[in-house]
């Protein structure tokens, strides 16, 4: 999504247009290189990654079948325990995995321009990163403004992160539509040091 919404941003501003907010949710400027391997061994490492912290035993099941190169047994054990909708054939499973193959291609070779427009990123804090503000320093022309929430990433839109991000991305969005009304509002970069 992010990858997305930098490029939407990019082509407004070639076209003429001032972004005045780019919300971020808690993702990569700049994803890293796919492990070594094929397309199947990718996907395979992307249904292993599926599996759930606190599941030994379907993490045991993915790493016996990933060993394997045994991706429809990934499959099976995925649907088995209700990760995947049960009701697709395995045939459908594959073209999922295709088409997400093909993405996670394109966004690795996909070069993120440099923005003029304000970036605001919403941030899960409770994971280990190198890199806490995710590559969008070298992104940012102007500002950025990071929003800190103690989750995961998979949990910061999840019930109980959701209220706080949502509460968040109002604010912000009140302030860029603020600053951009009135040209004596104080700039963005002002208002989130407060």
């Amino acid at each position: 999504g992010g990858t997305i919404a930098c490029a939407m941003a990019h082509q407004l501003e070639l076209d003429g247009e001032q972004v005045d907010y780019l919300g971020l949710i808690d993702t990569l400027a700049i994803y890293p290189p796919l492990p070594g391997g094929d397309a199947a061994d990718d996907q395979a490492h992307a249904l292993y990654a599926l599996a759930p912290p606190g599941h030994p035993d379907l993490q045991a099941v993915l790493a016996l079948r990933l060993a394997a190169d045994d991706i429809d047994g990934m499959l099976a054990a995925l649907q088995d325990a209700g990760l995947l909708p049960r009701d697709l054939s395995l045939a459908t499973l594959h073209r999922y995995l295709s088409v997400r193959h093909a993405i996670a291609v394109a966004v690795r070779r996909y070069v993120p321009p440099q923005l003029a427009a304000p970036l605001t990123l919403y941030t899960a804090r409770a994971e280990q990163r190198d890199d806490p503000i995710l590559g969008w320093g070298q992104i940012a022309r102007r500002t950025l403004q990071v929003r800190c929430f103690d989750t995961t990433h998979q949990d910061i839109v999840q019930p109980a992160s959701a209220a706080a991000l949502a509460h968040a991305i109002g604010v912000d969005l009140q302030l860029a539509a603020a600053a951009t009304l009135s040209p004596t509002a104080p700039s963005l970069r002002a208002l989130s040091k407060a």
